[in-house]
Protein backbone atom coordinates (compact mmCIF):
# COMPACT_ATOMS: atom_id res chain seq x y z
CA UNK A 1 0.00 0.00 0.00
CA UNK A 2 1.30 3.52 -0.73
CA UNK A 3 1.50 6.46 1.45
CA UNK A 4 0.70 9.76 0.79
CA UNK A 5 2.18 12.77 2.37
CA UNK A 6 -0.79 13.27 4.26
CA UNK A 7 -0.45 10.16 6.14
CA UNK A 8 3.21 10.72 6.63
CA UNK A 9 3.06 14.65 7.59
CA UNK A 10 -0.27 14.51 9.96
CA UNK A 11 -0.93 15.01 13.13
CA UNK A 12 1.56 12.57 14.34
CA UNK A 13 4.84 13.75 12.59
CA UNK A 14 4.32 17.72 14.24
CA UNK A 15 2.52 16.90 17.17
CA UNK A 16 3.62 13.60 18.69
CA UNK A 17 6.82 12.67 20.44
CA UNK A 18 7.83 10.15 17.90
CA UNK A 19 11.37 10.07 17.63
CA UNK A 20 10.83 7.99 14.02
CA UNK A 21 9.00 11.08 12.41
CA UNK A 22 9.88 14.02 13.89
CA UNK A 23 10.29 15.87 17.06
CA UNK A 24 8.08 18.93 16.54
CA UNK A 25 6.64 18.60 20.03
CA UNK A 26 8.56 20.76 21.52
CA UNK A 27 8.33 23.82 18.80
CA UNK A 28 7.06 26.53 20.12
CA UNK A 29 7.12 30.28 18.92
CA UNK A 30 8.86 31.29 21.82
CA UNK A 31 11.95 29.11 20.77
CA UNK A 32 12.40 30.29 17.61
CA UNK A 33 11.68 33.63 17.50
CA UNK A 34 15.31 34.54 19.03
CA UNK A 35 16.90 33.22 16.77
CA UNK A 36 15.48 34.61 13.51
CA UNK A 37 14.66 38.48 14.89
CA UNK A 38 17.78 39.50 14.15
CA UNK A 39 18.31 37.86 11.08
CA UNK A 40 14.75 39.89 9.75
CA UNK A 41 15.72 42.82 10.83
CA UNK A 42 18.99 42.88 8.83
CA UNK A 43 16.70 41.66 5.28
CA UNK A 44 14.21 44.47 6.67
CA UNK A 45 17.41 46.70 7.12
CA UNK A 46 19.26 46.49 4.06
CA UNK A 47 17.40 44.42 1.69
CA UNK A 48 13.80 46.95 1.92
CA UNK A 49 11.94 44.43 0.55
CA UNK A 50 8.19 45.78 -0.62
CA UNK A 51 6.69 42.24 -0.63
CA UNK A 52 6.99 39.01 1.30
CA UNK A 53 6.73 35.41 0.32
CA UNK A 54 5.57 33.17 3.56
CA UNK A 55 6.46 29.86 2.18
CA UNK A 56 6.47 27.94 5.64
CA UNK A 57 6.07 24.68 6.81
CA UNK A 58 2.67 25.02 8.60
CA UNK A 59 0.54 22.17 9.96
CA UNK A 60 -1.36 20.52 7.28
CA UNK A 61 -4.11 19.29 9.03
Amino acid sequence: MKTTLNEMYGEDFFDKDNKELGTFSTYSFESVFPKFKDLTLEVVNNLHPTTVLDAGCGKGF
